[in-house]
C-alpha cells in the first residue's frame, strides 16, 4: 500500500488469483459485503473521453492540412480518415 501525507491510502497493489500483481488507485475499491471490490469506470465516461480527443486530433490535423494544403504530407490526410473513422464508430456507439 502506498499512503500519502495524511495516511491515507493513495495506491493498493492487488495480487490476482492468477499470480498477477498490479497497483490501482485507493479510491477505485469499495468494500462490498466485507471484500474489497475494484469499480470500473463508467463505459460511457471513457467513451467520452475517446470521442472528445478524437475530434480535438482532427480539428489539429485539418487545420494543419489547411495552412499548407499543397505541401501536406499523405501521412496527414491518412490520419484525417482514421480519426474520422474513429469518430464515426464513436458516435454510433
Amino acid at each position: 500500500m502506498y499512503l500519502n501525507r495524511d495516511l491515507t491510502a493513495k495506491k493498493v497493489v492487488v495480487k490476482s488469483s492468477d499470480g498477477l500483481s498490479f497497483a490501482v488507485s485507493a479510491e477505485r475499491l469499495v468494500l462490498k459485503d466485507g471484500v474489497l471490490v475494484l469499480q470500473e469506470p463508467p463505459q460511457a465516461y471513457i467513451l467520452h473521453a475517446v470521442k472528445e480527443t478524437c475530434k480535438a486530433l482532427l480539428e489539429l490535423v485539418e487545420a494543419y492540412a489547411e495552412k499548407d494544403p499543397q505541401n501536406s504530407l499523405p501521412a496527414l490526410s491518412a490520419a484525417r480518415e482514421h480519426l474520422k473513422t474513429a469518430l464515426n464508430a464513436l458516435e454510433k456507439a
